[in-house]
C-alpha cells in the first residue's frame, strides 16, 4: 500500500498526527483535493471506509484541519500469527538433527487492509467527487518523532456520520443485485441466512465482480492519459 508521506505532504495535508499519535498500527485512505484553496466539506465518515473499520471493531478517524486533503483512517488492534520453520543440513545424509525455529509475527487484520484497498472517489456524492483528484489507501505502523513542532501534531477526531446522500453514493450496485436475489430466494421458503446484505457467498461475490469493476475503471483512466 503506498505510504503517507510523499512530495505532497506538506501544511496542507498534514500527515504526522497520524503517524504520532497512533497506538500501533492504523490504516486509512487519503482523498487528495484538487484545489487547497476551496476544498470540499469532508467532515463526513466516507460510508464504504466506515465499513471497513467496522470489521475490527474500531471508530472512523479523521484529521482536522487538512484543506489539500481528507485523511480517514481507524487503528487497527495487531494480529499475531505463529509459525515452524525448520532447516535441514546436508539433505538426506545428514548427520546433525535439523535446526527448528518457532516465533510470533505480528501485523494489522489482512482483511480491513484489503477492503480499503478498493475505496475509492467514486463512493462519494458527485458534487464532492468534482473537486477530488484521487484517492490512495495506506497503513503505518506508529512512527515516534519528538522533533516535530507541536503546531504540526493534532489529535485525530471522530468523523460525522455520513447523511443520506453519502450512504446512497456508497451503496455497491452489485451488492444490492445480489441482497435482492437474496430476499426473493427467503421468499420463496429458501433456508439461507442473511444479515441485510446478502448471504456471506452473495457479499463475496459482489465484492469480488466490484473489485474488477474498479481496476477497469482504473485502467480506462490510465490509457485516457496516454
Amino acid at each position: 500500500m503506498a505510504g503517507i508521506l510523499s512530495s505532497y505532504s506538506d501544511s496542507t495535508c498534514n500527515t504526522h498526527n497520524a503517524l504520532q499519535n497512533i497506538s500501533e498500527y492504523a490504516c486509512g485512505v487519503t482523498f487528495q483535493f484538487k484545489d487547497s484553496d476551496n476544498p470540499p466539506d469532508m467532515h463526513y465518515g466516507v460510508v464504504s471506509l466506515q465499513r471497513c473499520c467496522d470489521e475490527a471493531n474500531q471508530p472512523l478517524l479523521r484529521i482536522p484541519g487538512n484543506t489539500g486533503c481528507e485523511m480517514q483512517f481507524c487503528e487497527l488492534p495487531a494480529i499475531t500469527t505463529s509459525y515452524t520453520s525448520t532447516i535441514r543440513h546436508g539433505g538426506a545424509t545428514e548427520t546433525a538433527p535439523p535446526t527448528v525455529t518457532e516465533g510470533i509475527e505480528s501485523g494489522w487484520p489482512s482483511d480491513v487492509v484489503s477492503c480499503m484497498k478498493f475505496v475509492y472517489k467514486g463512493d462519494l456524492p458527485d458534487d464532492i467527487v468534482d473537486d477530488i483528484s484521487y484517492a490512495d489507501s495506506w497503513c503505518v505502523i506508529r512512527m515516534y518523532n519528538d522533533a516535530l513542532d507541536p503546531s504540526e501534531v493534532s489529535t485525530a477526531v471522530t468523523a460525522s456520520a455520513a447523511p443520506a446522500s453519502w450512504t446512497s453514493a456508497a451503496v455497491d450496485p452489485f451488492e444490492s443485485m445480489f441482497s435482492s436475489k437474496t430476499a426473493s430466494s427467503a421468499t420463496a421458503g429458501s433456508t439461507s441466512t442473511s444479515n441485510g446484505c446478502g448471504t456471506y457467498a452473495d457479499q463475496k461475490m459482489a465484492g469480488g465482480i466490484r473489485i474488477w469493476v474498479v481496476l477497469g475503471l482504473m485502467f480506462v483512466g490510465v490509457v485516457a492519459a496516454l
